[in-house]
């Protein structure tokens, strides 16, 4: 199960010109570590203050932080859900590929079965389910057979 956090990065390579640097969501999965960037902006912290709780993961002290904070709150439950609906494929995924899940399933409308169900082979495969893949194969076969007597 992955943990969602919202964080900044600090050092100058992450500022931008106007003093401001992104609120981006920490994705922690089998210890390794991503970040997906928000459209949301605090100003850069200076020696004597903090516009961003890294402890909490929350913005303060601008006038729409609690705008902000309201809405992070909502993009990491809505990431929550969507990791929670994987289930246990959940834990056969890299952090690499829960984060693409998470940021790409917006903007896919379609599901690609026949893709999908390949990748799905690949990885039964990689764990050495051999006789489970070729059922799957078996089932993608028929599938196609289908398609292409239906059309």
């Amino acid at each position: 199960m992955a943990t969602f956090k919202a964080v900044i990065l600090n050092g100058k390579a992450f500022e931008k010109s106007d003093g401001t640097t992104n609120i981006k969501i920490r994705i922690t999965h089998k210890g390794k570590q991503d970040y997906v960037s928000t459209k949301y902006f605090v100003p850069v912290s200076t020696e004597k203050k903090s516009y961003f709780d890294s402890t909490t993961g929350k913005a303060k002290g601008t006038s729409d932080a609690k705008f902000i904070n309201d809405q992070i709150s909502v993009l990491i439950a809505s990431y929550i859900k969507a990791e929670s609906a994987l289930g246990d494929s959940a834990n056969q995924m890299t952090v690499k590929q829960i984060k693409n899940h998470l940021t790409q399933r917006k903007s896919d409308k379609y599901i690609d079965v026949i893709e999908f169900t390949e990748n799905f082979i690949s990885r039964l495969e990689k764990l050495k389910k051999d006789n489970t893949a070729q059922w799957h194969r078996s089932m993608l076969s028929a599938l196609k057979n289908f398609a292409t007597c239906a059309m």
